[in-house]
């Protein structure tokens, strides 16, 4: 099919240029005519002038020679024409038949379509039907992440609840032990206190039973006297003396004996006295006994409620670690569909260029940055032209950017890294802080920005809160911040453009404007 088209290809092309020169030809035949009428009046109006005369001649010999060309050029164009004609014939006679075998290819390929759209239809339906299972199972994911996190969060709070029951048995427990402690320190001094007292009661008996045995020998040795006498007596009856003797020896025997009893009597008591000590004693001991016992079961009371606080604890930070784990997954999970991202710091060119256009005063430099590139690349020039559109627009963003480099310096010096050093690790420095509070830079811009300019207008608090935390932080306030912005402006309402300008201020520099999140 190249092949037959060729001809018509190049017996048009030939045509082509036959028509452009024989335009070309045309135009310099009319200049020419319109030469030599200018010429030829100038000569009839001076008729001796040989030069003009000449001119004459030539221009009419020059009228002959391209009268010539173009009949030749128009005879050209006439053949060009019928052989361009003569080969779409011939090219129109190939085609009958191409259009049958066209015929056939289209009536034979429409299974083949049918095929194909067939298997288009359900390969995109099983693109569809992956994606959708795919969106699906990350939905799946989500939720079990939800739920786990959900039930991390109900085992942390019914573990961190039963914490402060266990301390409070524990410190119940502990009470216990302090106070039985009082009571076995109460049965060891009666037990000490009564021990005394045994040893006092035994001490008072043994020295009783010394003067009862040392009283009892004497009256013994009286008897024993009077009975030797009475035998002397027996023998020697009616001897005076031996009377005598015998008399005195009974006289000294009666009080003896009672002092005897006495004594007797004395230490019966002082016995009784020593085992109802004795027996007190006993049953003290018993008393401490017991209360040590207690004392002990307390303590080990006190063990066991501190094993249950410490499990206790332990229990509430491994849910407290799987409440952390369920955050991390679920966080990941977010981070992975695009529904947050981490937090991290604005670079210095990000926070600069975030700061300017926040404040709204990079918009006023577009119209001189436009002016600036409509020198060399007009607007009209590329109207209709979309991608031309677009490079202009690049040259005007380009231009702005050229002018703003010097504001976006100022960031880089006091945000950016040393040299050598991690460039998007987090730092806060004074030169920062006196930069934003004191420098002119960001101060100028929240108070003379487009932004402000916007929020003069408007006179309902929640209004500018609004447009304020829209504009800055891309978000809108919450009710506390919306009570504080009101709080702000009511109390500043003399002083109005300031009190914008303070607030913007506030948010610019606030650690949310800094960190992407």
């Amino acid at each position: 099919m190249t092949k037959i088209k060729k001809p018509v290809d190049d017996a048009l092309v030939a045509l082509a240029k036959t028509n452009v020169d024989t335009a070309a030809k045309q135009t310099a035949i009319t200049a020419v005519n319109e030469a030599a009428a200018k010429t030829t009046e100038a000569a009839k109006l001076l008729p001796a002038d040989k030069e003009l005369a000449g001119a004459v001649a030539t221009f009419t010999a020059k009228q002959a020679q391209l009268a010539t060309e173009l009949a030749a050029l128009q005879k050209t164009a006439t053949d060009q024409t019928a052989a361009h004609q003569a080969a779409v014939a011939k090219l129109n006679e190939s085609h009958v038949p191409a259009d049958a075998a066209y015929a056939a290819l289209v009536e034979a390929a429409k299974p083949v379509d049918a095929a194909r759209a067939k298997f288009l239809t359900t390969w995109n339906q099983h693109k569809t039907d992956a994606a959708l299972a795919g969106f699906q199972k990350k939905k799946l994911e989500e939720l079990q992440a939800h739920v786990a996190l959900n039930t991390a969060l109900a085992n942390a709070a019914a573990a961190q609840a039963a914490i402060e029951p266990a301390k409070g048995q524990l410190a119940a427990a502990m009470l216990a032990v302090e106070q039985q402690q009082v009571e076995v320190t109460k049965q060891t001094a009666a037990v000490a206190e009564m021990d005394k007292a045994l040893v006092e009661a035994t001490k008072l008996l043994d020295e009783s039973k010394t003067a009862f045995t040392a009283k009892q020998g004497v009256v013994q040795s009286v008897v024993e006297a009077i009975a030797k006498t009475d035998a002397v007596l027996a023998k020697l009856p009616g001897d005076a003396e031996i009377t005598l003797v015998v008399a005195k020896l009974k006289e000294k025997h009666e009080p003896l004996a009672k002092e005897a009893v006495t004594l007797e009597q004395a230490m019966a008591a002082k016995d009784a006295a020593a085992k109802d000590v004795a027996g007190k004693l006993a049953a003290l001991k018993q008393t401490l006994v017991a209360a040590t016992t207690e004392m002990t079961t307390r303590q080990q009371a006190v063990t066991a409620k501190t094993n249950s606080v410490n499990q206790t604890i332990a229990a509430a930070q491994t849910t407290q670690a799987a409440v952390a784990s369920g955050r991390v997954q679920l966080a990941e999970l977010w981070t992975n569909a695009a529904g947050v991202r981490p937090l991290k710091q604005l670079s210095p060119e990000q926070l600069a260029w975030a700061a300017m256009q926040a404040t709204g005063v990079v918009e006023p430099q577009r119209p001189a940055a436009d002016a600036e590139i409509e020198k060399t690349v007009p607007k009209a020039s590329v109207a209709n032209d979309p991608a031309q559109v677009k490079a202009r627009e690049f040259k005007v963003a380009a231009q702005i950017h050229e002018v703003m480099r010097g504001n976006v310096a100022g960031f880089t010096s006091l945000y950016g890294g040393s040299a050598g050093q991690p460039q998007d690790d987090f730092f806060a420095t004074a030169d920062q802080a006196l930069f934003v509070a004191n420098g002119g830079s960001v101060i100028g811009w929240a108070g003379g920005g487009q932004l402000v300019g916007r929020l003069m207008p408007l006179t309902e608090p929640k209004a500018v809160a609004e447009e304020i935390y829209l504009s800055v932080l891309t978000r809108r306030p919450t009710d506390a911040e919306l009570a504080e912005t009101t709080q702000q402006l009511t109390a500043r309402a003399a002083e109005r453009p300031a009190a914008l300008r303070d607030l913007i201020w506030a948010l610019v520099t606030s650690a949310e404007f800094r960190f992407n999140h």
